[in-house]
């Protein structure tokens, strides 16, 4: 995901355990480092400021700390799009399929310029993770996305 750091765009990566696997649902999410921790931290420093970081960081927060098993990258990724959902208020589940992989659809969306944090000092910055848009516009964020 990419998020708006102090200095601009910051691309934050999971780092995945070799043997590779074949598929995301056989591709285990390496424990190395403890980059959840940097993950978090950066996400805080990014967001921690923003008017709706302490109402949604709880939804967040558990997925990173406090995890002793990220499991495969489909299963981190499973975990992030239900919080996600929960904060869009979205009701329709996700089936998490290990055994197979099956395209999701993207939807078409053009981003219109909204309220971020740093937009004064680094002007508006398109393409960032929805987390941006969740922190930044709280319950505001459907009207953008739906």
């Amino acid at each position: 995901m990419t998020i708006a750091d102090t200095r601009g765009p910051l691309d934050l990566t999971v780092p995945i355990a070799k043997p590779y696997g074949h598929t995301w649902a056989s591709t285990v999410v390496s424990r190395h480092n403890d980059w959840f921790q940097l993950m978090w931290t950066a996400i805080e420093s990014a967001y921690g400021r923003t008017p709706y970081f302490e109402f949604y960081a709880d939804d967040f927060r558990p997925l990173l700390i406090g995890v002793d098993d990220f499991g495969s990258v489909a299963e981190l990724n499973f975990r992030f799009d239900c919080a996600i959902r929960r904060a869009l208020g979205l009701s329709n589940p996700v089936a998490l399929s290990l055994t197979e992989s099956h395209p999701m659809p993207i939807p078409e969306w053009q981003p219109q310029p909204y309220w971020q944090i740093r937009r004064d000092s680094l002007g508006f910055i398109p393409n960032l993770s929805i987390l941006d848009l969740i922190f930044n516009l709280g319950p505001e964020t459907n009207l953008l996305w739906r």
